[in-house]
């Protein structure tokens, strides 16, 4: 008889949209999807992530630890797509997910810098808008079709 896995609180909250049963049974898959036409997906599917494309709502550095779950997760993506551009280095299964640290501040400010966002959104990495958001959408197209290159200064 197989023995149980026992599944962490963060497991289970960011596998939901690879499928939990696919790391109960182990199936050998990383249980963050961070393939780019999942990100996408996971980007035009999320409710906070469709206001901040309609200008509605634009994710900051100092509103994030007040958001809703449904923010976290919409900030879980973003961080994702990040991973997934080689924005964000290092091992997924030690990076906090859903809060917006240093981190993924440094991260956006180089997507930022690469997309040549000069609108209000560019301060430091610290404002996640309707103009980052098609940003990170664009790099995450580059990425699928093989043409991301990061930002120079990267």
């Amino acid at each position: 008889m197989p023995i149980a896995k026992r599944v962490t609180r963060r497991e289970f909250i960011f596998t939901a949209g690879a499928g939990i049963l696919g790391l109960l049974s182990g199936c050998g898959r990383s249980r963050y999807p961070f393939q780019p036409e999942v990100v996408l997906r996971d980007l035009r599917n999320n409710s906070v992530i469709q206001k901040i494309a309609k200008g509605e709502v634009a994710l900051m550095h100092k509103e994030i630890e007040g958001m809703t779950q449904n923010g976290k997760e919409a900030l879980a993506i973003v961080q994702r797509g990040l991973f997934s551009l080689g924005l964000v280095r290092g091992d997924p299964d030690d990076f906090s997910f859903g809060i917006y640290g240093p981190q993924t501040a440094k991260a956006v400010k180089y997507l930022q810098d690469w997309a040549d966002n000069e609108s209000s959104e560019r301060r430091d990495g610290r404002r996640f808008g309707k103009m980052t958001l098609l940003a990170l959408e664009n790099a995450l197209q580059e990425k699928i079709a093989g043409h991301w290159a990061p930002p120079s200064n990267f």
